[in-house]
């Protein structure tokens, strides 16, 4: 909520078909984006976005997937994927982190000194916490 979302659903706790439905009066979500890169994901986000949505693939995934790419079609489902490895998209994101117009720090559940890289590396392999930061000197 601190970064603006109106509404936050725990996958592992809730119903969050029911609480899609619920909230769209049946109809999905209008935009959902697949960041972890696991396929159960991919495939509850494809069944999640309305008719005409919008899914945006920004996870990587570690091998191929299987889903069912009719729903694509069948939905008219616009795709788009995310893949920031031109400098370019570096560079945007570093000026609106400078000015202040992308809010990264309620994000970061984890901080580590370098010595600590075993108990942080493990920590990461439980999957605990978002985001897992090393701090220098």
């Amino acid at each position: 909520r601190q970064l603006g979302a109106d509404v936050l659903l725990n996958v592992q706790a809730e119903d969050v078909d029911a609480a899609i439905g619920e909230r769209t009066d049946g109809m999905g979500a209008d935009v959902v984006f697949e960041c972890s890169g696991a396929a159960p994901s991919a495939r509850n986000c494809l069944q999640w976005v309305r008719r005409r949505g919008r899914y945006v693939q920004v996870g990587l995934f570690s091998q191929p997937i299987q889903w069912d790419q009719n729903q694509i079609c069948y939905k008219e489902v616009q795709l788009s994927g995310s893949f920031a490895t031109i400098p370019s998209s570096w560079q945007k994101a570093l000026r609106l982190l400078a000015h202040g117009q992308v809010q990264t720090a309620p994000l970061i559940t984890h901080t580590w000194a370098l010595a600590e890289w075993q108990a942080a590396f493990d920590t990461f392999e439980r999957r605990e916490g978002l985001k897992n930061v090393f701090l220098p000197g």
